[in-house]
Protein backbone atom coordinates (compact mmCIF):
# COMPACT_ATOMS: atom_id res chain seq x y z
CA UNK A 1 0.00 0.00 0.00
CA UNK A 2 2.20 2.64 -1.32
CA UNK A 3 5.39 3.80 0.34
CA UNK A 4 3.86 2.81 4.03
CA UNK A 5 5.81 -0.79 4.52
CA UNK A 6 8.84 1.15 3.03
CA UNK A 7 8.76 3.82 5.44
CA UNK A 8 8.52 1.99 8.66
CA UNK A 9 8.27 -1.99 8.51
CA UNK A 10 12.29 -2.24 8.16
CA UNK A 11 13.62 0.67 10.64
CA UNK A 12 10.55 1.55 13.11
CA UNK A 13 9.53 -2.21 13.63
CA UNK A 14 13.16 -3.05 14.98
CA UNK A 15 13.04 0.01 16.69
CA UNK A 16 9.98 -0.53 18.71
CA UNK A 17 10.50 -4.44 18.89
CA UNK A 18 13.44 -4.09 20.64
CA UNK A 19 11.83 -0.87 22.66
CA UNK A 20 9.44 -2.83 23.84
CA UNK A 21 10.43 -5.56 26.03
CA UNK A 22 12.39 -2.58 27.78
CA UNK A 23 8.30 -0.35 27.93
CA UNK A 24 6.60 -3.46 29.17
CA UNK A 25 8.11 -3.07 32.20
CA UNK A 26 7.55 0.22 32.86
CA UNK A 27 4.31 0.65 31.47
CA UNK A 28 2.77 -2.89 31.50
CA UNK A 29 0.07 -3.55 28.97
CA UNK A 30 0.81 -0.86 27.23
CA UNK A 31 4.52 -2.27 26.73
CA UNK A 32 2.71 -4.97 25.45
CA UNK A 33 0.57 -3.69 23.03
CA UNK A 34 3.38 -2.02 21.06
CA UNK A 35 4.87 -5.52 21.13
CA UNK A 36 2.02 -7.16 19.63
CA UNK A 37 1.50 -4.07 17.08
CA UNK A 38 4.89 -4.52 16.03
CA UNK A 39 5.12 -8.22 15.71
CA UNK A 40 1.60 -8.45 13.37
CA UNK A 41 2.14 -5.50 11.42
CA UNK A 42 5.48 -7.27 10.76
CA UNK A 43 3.85 -10.55 9.97
CA UNK A 44 1.35 -8.42 7.90
CA UNK A 45 4.13 -7.18 6.07
CA UNK A 46 5.50 -10.96 5.13
CA UNK A 47 1.63 -11.70 4.56
CA UNK A 48 0.02 -10.19 1.70
CA UNK A 49 -3.69 -9.29 2.20
CA UNK A 50 -3.37 -9.98 5.93
CA UNK A 51 -6.17 -7.98 7.70
CA UNK A 52 -4.93 -4.76 9.53
CA UNK A 53 -8.48 -3.03 9.87
CA UNK A 54 -10.32 -4.11 12.78
CA UNK A 55 -7.48 -6.36 14.69
CA UNK A 56 -7.56 -7.17 18.07
CA UNK A 57 -4.21 -5.38 18.28
CA UNK A 58 -5.16 -2.28 16.94
CA UNK A 59 -7.30 -1.73 19.72
CA UNK A 60 -5.11 -2.59 21.92
CA UNK A 61 -2.17 0.30 20.86
CA UNK A 62 -4.75 2.41 19.99
CA UNK A 63 -5.65 2.17 24.21
CA UNK A 64 -1.63 2.36 24.61
CA UNK A 65 -1.75 5.36 22.78
CA UNK A 66 -4.01 7.00 24.54
CA UNK A 67 -2.53 5.90 27.92
CA UNK A 68 0.71 7.00 27.03
CA UNK A 69 0.03 10.32 25.07
CA UNK A 70 3.60 11.53 25.04
CA UNK A 71 5.32 8.35 23.60
CA UNK A 72 5.96 9.21 19.91
CA UNK A 73 7.14 5.63 19.44
CA UNK A 74 3.30 4.54 20.26
CA UNK A 75 1.77 6.88 18.10
CA UNK A 76 3.91 6.03 14.73
CA UNK A 77 3.36 2.40 15.05
CA UNK A 78 -0.93 3.43 15.59
CA UNK A 79 -0.02 5.83 12.40
CA UNK A 80 1.57 3.22 10.55
CA UNK A 81 -1.50 0.55 11.99
CA UNK A 82 -3.99 2.49 10.78
CA UNK A 83 -2.32 3.50 6.82
CA UNK A 84 -1.60 -0.39 6.03
CA UNK A 85 -5.27 -0.78 7.23
CA UNK A 86 -7.19 2.31 6.18
CA UNK A 87 -7.48 3.90 2.11
CA UNK A 88 -11.21 6.02 3.13
CA UNK A 89 -9.86 9.73 4.29
CA UNK A 90 -11.22 9.91 7.91
CA UNK A 91 -9.17 6.73 8.35
CA UNK A 92 -5.81 8.85 7.04
CA UNK A 93 -6.99 11.96 9.34
CA UNK A 94 -6.80 9.68 12.26
CA UNK A 95 -3.50 9.07 11.15
CA UNK A 96 -2.45 12.37 10.44
CA UNK A 97 -3.18 13.40 13.98
CA UNK A 98 -1.37 9.96 15.46
CA UNK A 99 2.00 11.10 13.52
CA UNK A 100 1.09 15.06 14.61
CA UNK A 101 1.25 13.57 18.27
CA UNK A 102 4.36 11.76 17.88
CA UNK A 103 6.18 14.74 15.97
CA UNK A 104 5.44 16.99 19.09
CA UNK A 105 7.14 14.31 21.20
CA UNK A 106 10.04 13.71 18.75
CA UNK A 107 10.44 16.37 16.28
CA UNK A 108 13.69 14.61 15.08
CA UNK A 109 12.24 11.56 13.38
CA UNK A 110 12.77 11.32 9.79
CA UNK A 111 10.40 8.78 9.55
CA UNK A 112 7.62 10.07 11.01
CA UNK A 113 7.69 13.10 8.86
CA UNK A 114 8.15 10.67 5.66
CA UNK A 115 4.81 9.06 6.85
CA UNK A 116 3.35 12.37 7.08
CA UNK A 117 4.64 13.15 3.71
CA UNK A 118 2.62 9.91 2.57
CA UNK A 119 -0.68 10.01 4.40
CA UNK A 120 -1.38 14.27 3.46
CA UNK A 121 -0.42 13.69 -0.56
CA UNK A 122 -2.98 10.34 -0.16
CA UNK A 123 -5.59 12.90 1.48
CA UNK A 124 -4.92 15.07 -1.21
CA UNK A 125 -3.22 17.80 0.61
CA UNK A 126 -0.17 18.99 -0.95
CA UNK A 127 0.31 22.73 0.43
CA UNK A 128 2.45 24.36 2.55
CA UNK A 129 2.17 21.37 5.60
CA UNK A 130 2.75 19.13 2.92
CA UNK A 131 6.25 20.77 1.98
CA UNK A 132 7.22 21.54 5.32
CA UNK A 133 7.18 17.11 6.13
CA UNK A 134 8.40 16.34 2.95
CA UNK A 135 11.55 18.98 3.57
CA UNK A 136 12.24 17.89 7.17
CA UNK A 137 11.86 14.01 5.79
CA UNK A 138 14.63 14.82 3.64
CA UNK A 139 16.46 16.92 5.89
CA UNK A 140 16.79 14.88 9.00
CA UNK A 141 17.04 11.44 6.98
CA UNK A 142 19.57 11.83 3.93
CA UNK A 143 20.89 8.28 4.35
CA UNK A 144 17.88 6.83 5.09
CA UNK A 145 17.12 3.78 2.34
CA UNK A 146 13.19 4.09 3.47
CA UNK A 147 13.20 8.32 3.65
CA UNK A 148 14.88 8.41 0.66
CA UNK A 149 12.14 6.66 -0.98
CA UNK A 150 9.55 8.22 -0.11
CA UNK A 151 10.42 11.88 -0.43
CA UNK A 152 11.24 10.60 -3.88
CA UNK A 153 8.29 9.06 -4.97
CA UNK A 154 5.92 11.85 -3.41
CA UNK A 155 8.08 14.52 -4.43
CA UNK A 156 8.77 13.69 -7.60
CA UNK A 157 4.55 13.16 -8.49
CA UNK A 158 4.40 17.20 -7.39
CA UNK A 159 7.31 18.67 -8.68
CA UNK A 160 6.27 21.20 -10.83
CA UNK A 161 3.83 22.14 -7.78
CA UNK A 162 6.54 22.85 -4.83
CA UNK A 163 9.05 25.85 -3.93
CA UNK A 164 12.54 26.08 -5.23
CA UNK A 165 13.55 24.72 -1.57
CA UNK A 166 10.93 21.65 -1.18
CA UNK A 167 12.54 20.72 -5.39
CA UNK A 168 15.71 21.24 -3.73
CA UNK A 169 15.09 18.44 -0.96
CA UNK A 170 13.70 16.44 -4.15
CA UNK A 171 16.76 16.64 -5.98
CA UNK A 172 18.55 15.79 -2.78
CA UNK A 173 17.01 12.72 -2.11
CA UNK A 174 16.84 11.44 -5.52
CA UNK A 175 20.70 11.68 -5.74
CA UNK A 176 21.21 9.73 -2.42
CA UNK A 177 18.77 6.82 -3.69
CA UNK A 178 20.96 6.70 -7.03
CA UNK A 179 24.01 7.14 -5.34
CA UNK A 180 22.47 3.53 -2.76
CA UNK A 181 20.31 1.82 -5.76
CA UNK A 182 19.83 3.44 -9.07
CA UNK A 183 17.46 1.07 -10.83
CA UNK A 184 14.67 1.51 -7.38
CA UNK A 185 15.45 5.43 -7.78
CA UNK A 186 15.09 5.24 -11.78
CA UNK A 187 12.23 3.40 -12.03
CA UNK A 188 10.51 5.18 -9.24
CA UNK A 189 11.20 8.48 -11.68
CA UNK A 190 10.16 6.53 -14.63
CA UNK A 191 6.60 5.89 -12.67
CA UNK A 192 6.12 9.23 -11.71
CA UNK A 193 7.43 10.77 -15.33
CA UNK A 194 10.42 12.44 -14.05
CA UNK A 195 13.19 9.84 -14.95
CA UNK A 196 14.98 13.06 -16.36
CA UNK A 197 15.31 13.95 -12.77
CA UNK A 198 16.95 10.91 -11.84
CA UNK A 199 18.77 10.30 -14.90
CA UNK A 200 20.64 13.46 -14.40
CA UNK A 201 22.11 11.86 -11.21
CA UNK A 202 23.20 8.60 -12.88
CA UNK A 203 26.84 9.48 -13.46
CA UNK A 204 27.48 9.88 -9.37
CA UNK A 205 26.18 6.03 -8.50
CA UNK A 206 26.59 3.26 -9.73
CA UNK A 207 24.96 2.17 -13.27
CA UNK A 208 23.49 -0.44 -13.78
CA UNK A 209 25.34 -2.34 -16.36
CA UNK A 210 23.35 -2.31 -19.55
CA UNK A 211 20.03 -1.82 -17.95
CA UNK A 212 17.15 -0.52 -20.07
CA UNK A 213 17.44 2.63 -17.38
CA UNK A 214 21.03 3.07 -18.51
CA UNK A 215 19.69 2.75 -22.20
CA UNK A 216 16.31 5.21 -21.78
CA UNK A 217 19.01 7.78 -19.94
CA UNK A 218 21.22 7.30 -22.32
CA UNK A 219 19.08 7.98 -25.35
CA UNK A 220 17.28 11.10 -23.57
CA UNK A 221 21.21 12.57 -22.97
CA UNK A 222 21.21 11.60 -27.25
CA UNK A 223 17.89 13.48 -27.78
CA UNK A 224 18.21 16.57 -25.51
Amino acid sequence: MGAAPRVFVVALLAAVLGWAGFEAVRYGVTGTAAGNGARELDRAGRLAGMQVAGSWWLADLARAAAEVPKDPMLHELLALAIVRGGTEVGELGEAERQLKAAIESRAGSPYAWASLVEVKYRIGETGAAFEKALVNAASLGPHEPEVQRTVADYGLAVMDEVGPATRAAIERAVAAGMKRNAPEILQIAARRGRLGVACRHLDGGPRPAESKWTQLCQSMEATS
